[in-house]
């Protein structure tokens, strides 16, 4: 068993759950056909019960975990603490890699490496809006506001988010092994990606099974249309709209105006990865 974490990090928004359903599919399934079952073995790590650990600790703690000065006390602890209670070392976070009073989200000690999705902010502003029941406005607001917070989705155990381009930067700076993956990439060329992480994942010694037959079966069983499918006929009880929304790669729904303020405002890192 890994005693270090796999982070698949992204900000909001970027294509995590798509990574998620090909990363899983190459660890942990045999014929690489993925099943939504297999996103359990890529769960959220902010959250209960990786952090119940904390009532024996201090049970005025485990109460605050909502509050970041709480929480940063706890969060490597949290991940040093994942391989007593499952037997996977793979997690989601769309945490940056930032510090509070010295408490660092990870660190190579906790983490052996992160697989990190970028995307057009632009393109992540339309989509997390309806993700969020939120007005374009509103997440313009939060998507380059440099102290943003974020809970997880029980809005228990908080961890830091600031703006899109301190997000990347965080884990670009960080010692930490890292690939950089873009969503428009993994939406385009899928394949390729599949060999770029598993390049990675040899060198950070992670042990797999694969072969040509089985990354032709992750790229078929997880192309976006299937997901998106399976997703609305099985898993939308009780929900009031899809997770898989569109996996488009065009940035045309924002107005003019906007997407301006954006490039003008993380211009040095849309650059850097090509978003002109």
């Amino acid at each position: 068993m890994n005693k270090k974490v796999l982070f698949i990090a992204s900000y909001p928004k970027s294509g995590n759950t798509f990574m998620r359903a090909i990363i899983s599919s190459l660890i942990y399934s045999e014929d690489g056909v993925f099943d939504f079952e297999l996103f359990k073995r890529i769960s959220l790590i902010d959250t209960n019960p990786f952090y119940d650990f904390v009532k024996k600790i201090n049970k005025d703690d485990f109460l605050k975990l909502n509050n970041v000065e709480t929480a940063s006390k706890y969060w490597q602890l949290a991940q040093v603490k994942h391989y007593k209670l499952t037997k996977n070392f793979i997690f989601k976070t769309h945490a940056a890699n930032l510090a509070f009073k010295n408490h660092s989200y990870t660190s190579k000690e906790s983490c052996m490496g992160v697989i990190y999705l970028v995307r057009d902010p632009r393109s992540i502003v339309p989509s997390y809006s309806y993700h969020l029941n939120i007005s374009c406005n509103e997440v313009f607001e939060n998507i380059t506001k440099l102290n943003q917070i974020t809970f997880n989705p029980k809005k228990n155990i908080c961890v830091p988010l600031s703006n899109w381009a301190i997000h990347i930067k965080s884990w670009k700076n960080s010692n930490i092994p890292i690939i950089f993956v873009r969503f428009e990439d993994l939406v385009l060329d899928t394949i390729n990606i599949i060999y770029k992480c598993i390049e990675f994942l040899n060198s950070i010694n992670v042990q797999f099974n694969y072969s040509s037959k089985k990354i032709e079966k992750i790229y078929e069983s997880t192309k976006f249309e299937k997901l998106k499918n399976t997703e609305e006929k099985e898993f939308t009880i009780g929900k009031d709209k899809n997770f898989f929304r569109k996996g488009s790669i065009s940035n045309d729904e924002l107005n003019l105006e906007m997407a301006a303020k954006l490039k003008n405002i993380f211009d040095d890192q849309m650059k850097e990865f090509n978003y002109f």
